[in-house]
């Protein structure tokens, strides 16, 4: 299973070192959980829930609104149940609660009356009901390394929306800091996808055994990208990413934007990228592109572009892979946006 070797060890390498790496890696100094809060005249708390359920069940997400499976259990139940069911998609969301364990052991809790300071990391696309407010119910501080709860909201929290705020909290952790995303709308659609449905398709499902396993690197070594190539059942070439842009995909979800002609090229000479003849279906590139986006973390909106050539001087197949917003490409493919190499292995799973 070398490649679930290395999706969990590269997963781990980043959330290891959470504690220690500082702001200084990228994105926001701080950010958080943002909850819709309603209080009466004296300013009391009528009823408190997570911005990411509560939007999940407005229905401004793709598909169906998002009803959230309400639990009596207690939040870290909840939030080991959610880890567990989604290790059997994608193996590392199963260390979730792990990390979320860490972040509660260091959390402090602030005195009633205590509020924290706003972050503008939400970006809500509805307003608040009458009557209430968006209000902040946690917050990660980078430059500390330490979670910040508000008491009075965490106390009217139930337990369903106690752990969605904590897994919020590790997912935004990973993707501010490695995907340097500086706002948690991608975590949102992520947490409350995860708290409203007990199916739905990992990035690995359906990859036949036959597949290979691709991945490239930046200039600096980093890790860029992982992705599945196989062949369908109409003998058609799949592209299957599990990881865009150094950010996993949490759920099978990509649209299709097509092949474009060029050389044609058989599975076996994408991956193996040895000498072809050079004739007159040789010429040229084949270009693929799809877009990531609907359910799936920072990736919404995501271009992720495969470029397979043959250059005429070595007859060698050349296999790349690049990555960008769909508004960042315009009427033509952004210039400037680097293409990385491609490696691709048999998959051992």
């Amino acid at each position: 299973m070398r490649n679930l070797i290395l999706l969990r060890t590269f997963f781990f390498s980043i959330l290891l070192s959470l504690p220690s790496i500082g702001y200084a890696a990228g994105g926001v100094d701080s950010g958080g959980g943002k909850s819709v809060v309603c209080r009466n005249a004296e300013g009391k708390i009528t009823s408190a829930e997570l911005l990411d359920l509560w939007e999940g069940r407005m229905g401004i997400y793709f598909g169906a609104p998002r009803i959230p499976f309400r639990s009596h259990k207690d939040f870290r139940e909840q939030m080991k149940e959610v880890s567990d069911h989604a290790k059997g998609n994608f193996a590392w969301l199963g260390e979730i609660n792990y990390f979320a364990t860490r972040l509660l052991d260091s959390a402090t809790y602030l005195p009633a009356g205590q509020r924290l300071e706003p972050s503008n990391d939400a970006l809500p696309v509805l307003s608040p009901p009458p009557g209430c407010q968006f209000e902040q119910a946690a917050a990660y501080n980078l430059r500390l390394q330490r979670l910040f709860f508000d008491s009075e909201i965490w106390a009217s929290l139930d337990e369903t929306n106690r752990a969605a705020l904590i897994v919020h909290e590790v997912i935004y952790d990973h993707l501010r800091i490695w995907a340097r995303e500086r706002d948690s709308l991608y975590t949102r659609q992520v947490t409350s996808y995860m708290f409203a449905n007990r199916e739905y398709a990992g990035p690995h499902e359906g990859v036949p055994s036959d597949s290979y396993v691709c991945s490239t690197n930046r200039t600096d070594g980093a890790l860029d990208s992982i992705f599945f190539l196989y062949l369908n059942s109409d003998s058609k070439i799949v592209l299957q990413p599990t990881l865009v842009n150094n950010v996993p995909l949490f759920f099978k979800d990509v649209e299709e934007m097509g092949w474009y002609p060029g050389s044609q090229l058989s599975l076996d000479q994408l991956v193996a990228q040895a000498d072809v003849p050079i004739d007159g279906s040789h010429e040229g590139a084949t270009w693929f592109q799809m877009l990531i986006g609907k359910n799936s973390p920072a990736t919404l909106g995501w271009i992720q572009e495969l470029r397979a050539s043959v250059a005429p001087d070595s007859k060698r197949v050349k296999l790349e892979v690049r990555h960008y917003r769909a508004e960042e490409r315009g009427v033509d493919a952004p210039v400037g946006v680097p293409f990385y190499p491609v490696t691709c292995h048999k998959n051992s799973h």
